[in-house]
């Protein structure tokens, strides 16, 4: 009796483990789609605003900005693939990596001083390696329960319309000063950006626990 109940057994506890793993509450994946909103609409208007700079750069430090941000992109993802990084929950990294990128925007402001490329490298690399540890958490495998407004029309609607937004305001921002004196007051809106994505999930994680 107890060789024919073994296989049923374990296969419960097969399938019950699988759930626990897949199964996260609807607050926290709605948490998880809008910080991945925040994260994506200020990483473009980044880059939009590291293109408009180049041209303001000498060569070849007009060549380093967008490069590093998207190698410490990829170095900060696999970073947040780190033991010691994915043991915290996910919205715990994403709360993380939207500080390291606050942080990496905030050394960002002092390109109103020394416009080159040299003085952007410390920003560029904090805020790259903390975006790419957003996106790490954000990108969850498997089915998910998902919000009741969720739909892949939707998303990308949210996406575009929350990009656009971000980018118009960077640049009104900049085109308000002469040369380079407005792109502090653009990267502080990325910087305020980054610290709302932190202190939302944060907020959402705490009122979850």
């Amino acid at each position: 009796m107890k060789k024919t109940l073994s296989p049923g057994i374990n296969r419960v506890r097969s399938e019950m483990k699988v759930s626990a793993i897949n199964e996260f509450p609807l607050p926290l994946e709605e948490a998880r789609i809008n910080a991945s909103v925040i994260l994506c609409s200020g990483f473009f208007a980044q880059v939009v605003m590291l293109i408009k700079l180049t041209g303001l750069l000498s060569f070849p430090f007009s060549m380093i900005p967008l490069p590093v941000l998207l190698c410490t992109v990829s170095a900060g993802f696999f970073a947040g693939q780190m033991k010691m990084v994915i043991q915290k929950t996910p919205l715990k990294r994403t709360c993380l990596g939207f500080i390291i990128t606050a942080t990496g925007l905030l050394l960002l402001l002092t390109v109103n001083n020394r416009l080159d490329g040299l003085a952007l490298l410390p920003g560029l690399a904090l805020s790259g390696i903390g975006q790419g540890i957003v996106l790490s958490a954000v990108l969850r495998k498997g089915e998910q329960t998902k919000p009741v407004w969720y739909s892949r029309g939707v998303m990308i609607g949210a996406l575009i319309t929350a990009t656009a937004l971000t980018m118009t305001s960077c640049l009104l921002l900049q085109s308000g000063f002469t040369s380079h004196e407005g792109y502090p007051y653009a990267f502080a809106l990325l910087m305020d950006l980054s610290l709302f994505g932190a202190i939302y999930v944060r907020m959402i994680e705490r009122e979850n626990a």
